[in-house]
């Protein structure tokens, strides 16, 4: 659990935590469902039993918290906590969405040599489309997945992308519904060709970022693709 959010729930549950164990004792214990985003919902779990799985004056934990489902999170506790506690799940949604996004960055090394039609093998079906395109301008290939890598990152930070062949790094922040990146890799399968580039396109868009010859043999390509999402 990171620093800051710790300093967020331990704000939010002192907050709750005024006048709890008076209001408490003779309450009739409830049970409450919340809606829960499925990314946060082990830390608000964590966040709630820390203050309800604690023995009162007779030796009987206040309440418990429990995931029924990825997205739904059952409460049980004294009736007068209820609102309280539905606020602290409130707050540590809404402060929590207000991070830097989440970042997953996929990069593909793709060789195409000449072929009668274009074929795209199963692992690269999802650049089909990317695929068909190159074929449209440097006629008919039969590609091939060289290398794939995918890093996670925070928007504003740096991803490093290592893998069999590729590596390099990627920087990128999210603006709205697009992604503003700046592209550095090499291959040792291409010479130890460095590629360096800066894309805005949209998140979820998967997108060529170079295309290079193969050697001696000129009609054959290798393609740096790309495709970057939140999550």
């Amino acid at each position: 659990m990171r620093y800051w959010y710790l300093g967020l729930v331990a704000l939010a549950l002192v907050a709750l935590w005024v006048g709890f164990e008076s209001r408490s004792r003779t309450d009739p214990v409830v049970i409450r469902t919340h809606d829960v985003s499925p990314a946060l919902a082990a830390e608000v779990e964590s966040a709630v039993n820390s203050l309800l799985v604690r023995p009162n004056e007779y030796g009987h934990e206040y309440g418990r918290a429990r995931m029924i489902s990825a997205d739904l999170m059952a409460v049980s506790a004294p009736e007068s906590l209820q609102a309280g506690i539905a606020k602290v799940i409130d707050q540590l949604e809404s402060s929590t969405q207000a991070e830097p996004a989440r970042i997953r960055a996929h990069v593909w090394l793709v060789s195409g040599t000449p072929a009668p039609s274009v074929q795209v093998p199963g692992e690269a079906a999802a650049l089909a489309g990317v695929l068909e395109q190159v074929s449209a301008v440097a006629g008919a290939k039969r590609y091939e997945v060289l290398d794939y890598v995918q890093s996670a990152f925070r928007s504003g930070a740096r991803g490093s992308v290592h893998g069999g062949d590729l590596s390099g790094q990627v920087d990128a922040i999210v603006r709205g519904e697009r992604i503003a990146a700046r592209v550095e890799l090499s291959s040792r399968a291409s010479g130890n060709r460095n590629i360096q580039t800066e894309i805005d396109f949209k998140i979820g868009e998967t997108v060529l970022l170079a295309q290079t010859g193969q050697g001696d043999q000129d009609e054959g390509v290798r393609l740096f693709i790309v495709r970057v999402e939140t999550f």
